[in-house]
């Protein structure tokens, strides 16, 4: 473009605009960025895009936080809670007996006196061998 052709587009963008151009100092920026060494050139353009070590980072971050999505919907929730499946057979009564029956436990001292298998019952092994499995 030459300098008549940029007074013209700056008529059509309007006399206020044209007033505010200033063709001659446009010209002489123009000409010394085009005299500047390829180094200097590649330097300036450098500075006025994302450095290419912010590209990398982001792009790092992108990778790790995609992995941890991925992750988190492959890995399986928390184990379910057995327990629940136990009580629920149970009448309002026999929940209350189970739950003193837990009161009474937990203000026992006598925590390490040994469990005998043989006079569980198979719902009570059962919930045992379930709370070895977690």
């Amino acid at each position: 473009m030459n300098e008549h052709e940029l007074e013209r587009l700056a008529r059509q963008l309007g006399t206020g605009a044209a007033e505010r151009l200033d063709v001659e100092a446009t010209a002489r920026a123009v000409v010394e960025r085009l005299r500047l060494p390829e180094e200097e050139k590649q330097r300036l353009q450098r500075l006025t895009w994302i450095h290419p070590e912010w590209l990398r980072i982001a792009a790092s971050l992108a990778l790790l936080l995609g992995a941890g999505i991925v992750l988190q919907r492959v890995t399986p929730g928390a184990p379910s809670h057995y327990v629940l499946e136990d009580l629920s057979d149970l009448t309002s009564s026999e929940l209350t007996q189970v739950l003193s029956g837990l009161d009474h436990t937990l203000n026992d001292d006598s925590s390490d006196a040994p469990i005998d298998i043989e006079t569980l019952t198979p719902s009570q092994l059962e919930a045992l061998l379930r709370s070895l499995d977690t």
